[in-house]
């Protein structure tokens, strides 16, 4: 029942345009830097996203598409992610495993994009052929971004990041389509019959309460089987 209430919860919420709540194939996540690009996919400028709160510099909260589970392996998420992943180079004192990190980056945006007629699509691509990680440490703000800071994309002259462009966001669902489970079953919270995923992102920020069941934070994809 718990469950069945928090999904139409989801849904109401969803439903709602005032309220940011991520949809299927899309995930809320910590961001700090846009990476902006002109339409060449030069690399203008380091945009901080961080917002101040009190006498911190916190990430912005962000729907990008989704993430990928993470562990040891090499996964790279599509149009944000780590600057080790993004431009090839971090502060972990591994950089052959950053020059691989950023390969499987760059390999994900040529099947997702390659042949995508968005220029904002092709301005990354442009950026990442030509990207030198050995140039990372010349950047603005390298210092706070070597740590392990996510980084979105931004064409120059636009206020939404290149993620958000429809084209984008229509060729990430498909592929987010294309690569999810094939195995059909009675999905437990909605009953409907629907894909179920082998694995799950984690949930987060879940409380309980003596007076009773008190749920906060964000369930990423919650009444989704998939």
């Amino acid at each position: 029942m718990i469950l069945q209430a928090l999904n139409n919860y989801y849904e109401r919420l969803a439903d709602n345009a005032n309220v940011a709540i991520p949809s299927l194939g899309f995930s809320s996540q910590k961001i700090h830097f846009a990476l902006l690009l002109n339409r060449e996919g030069e690399l203008l400028q380091v945009l901080d996203l961080r917002e101040t709160q009190g006498k911190r510099l916190l990430p912005k909260q962000m729907i990008v598409p989704e993430a990928v589970l993470k562990s040891v392996n090499i996964a790279a998420n599509f149009m944000w992610d780590s600057t080790g992943y993004v431009l090839g180079a971090d502060n972990k004192g591994k950089p052959e495993r950053s020059m691989e990190t950023f390969k499987a980056f760059k390999k994900l945006h040529h099947d997702i994009g390659e042949g995508l007629n968005d220029e904002g699509m092709m301005a990354v691509l442009r950026f990442l052929d030509s990207w030198n990680p050995a140039d990372a440490p010349k950047l603005e703000y390298w210092n706070e971004m070597a740590a392990g800071a996510n980084v979105v994309f931004q064409l120059d002259g636009e206020l939404r990041y290149i993620h958000d462009r429809p084209k984008i966001k229509d060729a990430w669902l498909k592929h987010y389509s294309e690569n999810s489970s094939t195995f059909v079953a009675t999905c437990l919270v909605c009953g409907e019959e629907k894909p179920i995923a082998r694995l799950h992102p984690k949930i987060k920020l879940i409380f309980t309460h003596n007076l009773g069941c008190w749920t906060q934070g964000v369930l990423e994809d919650m009444g989704h089987a998939s």
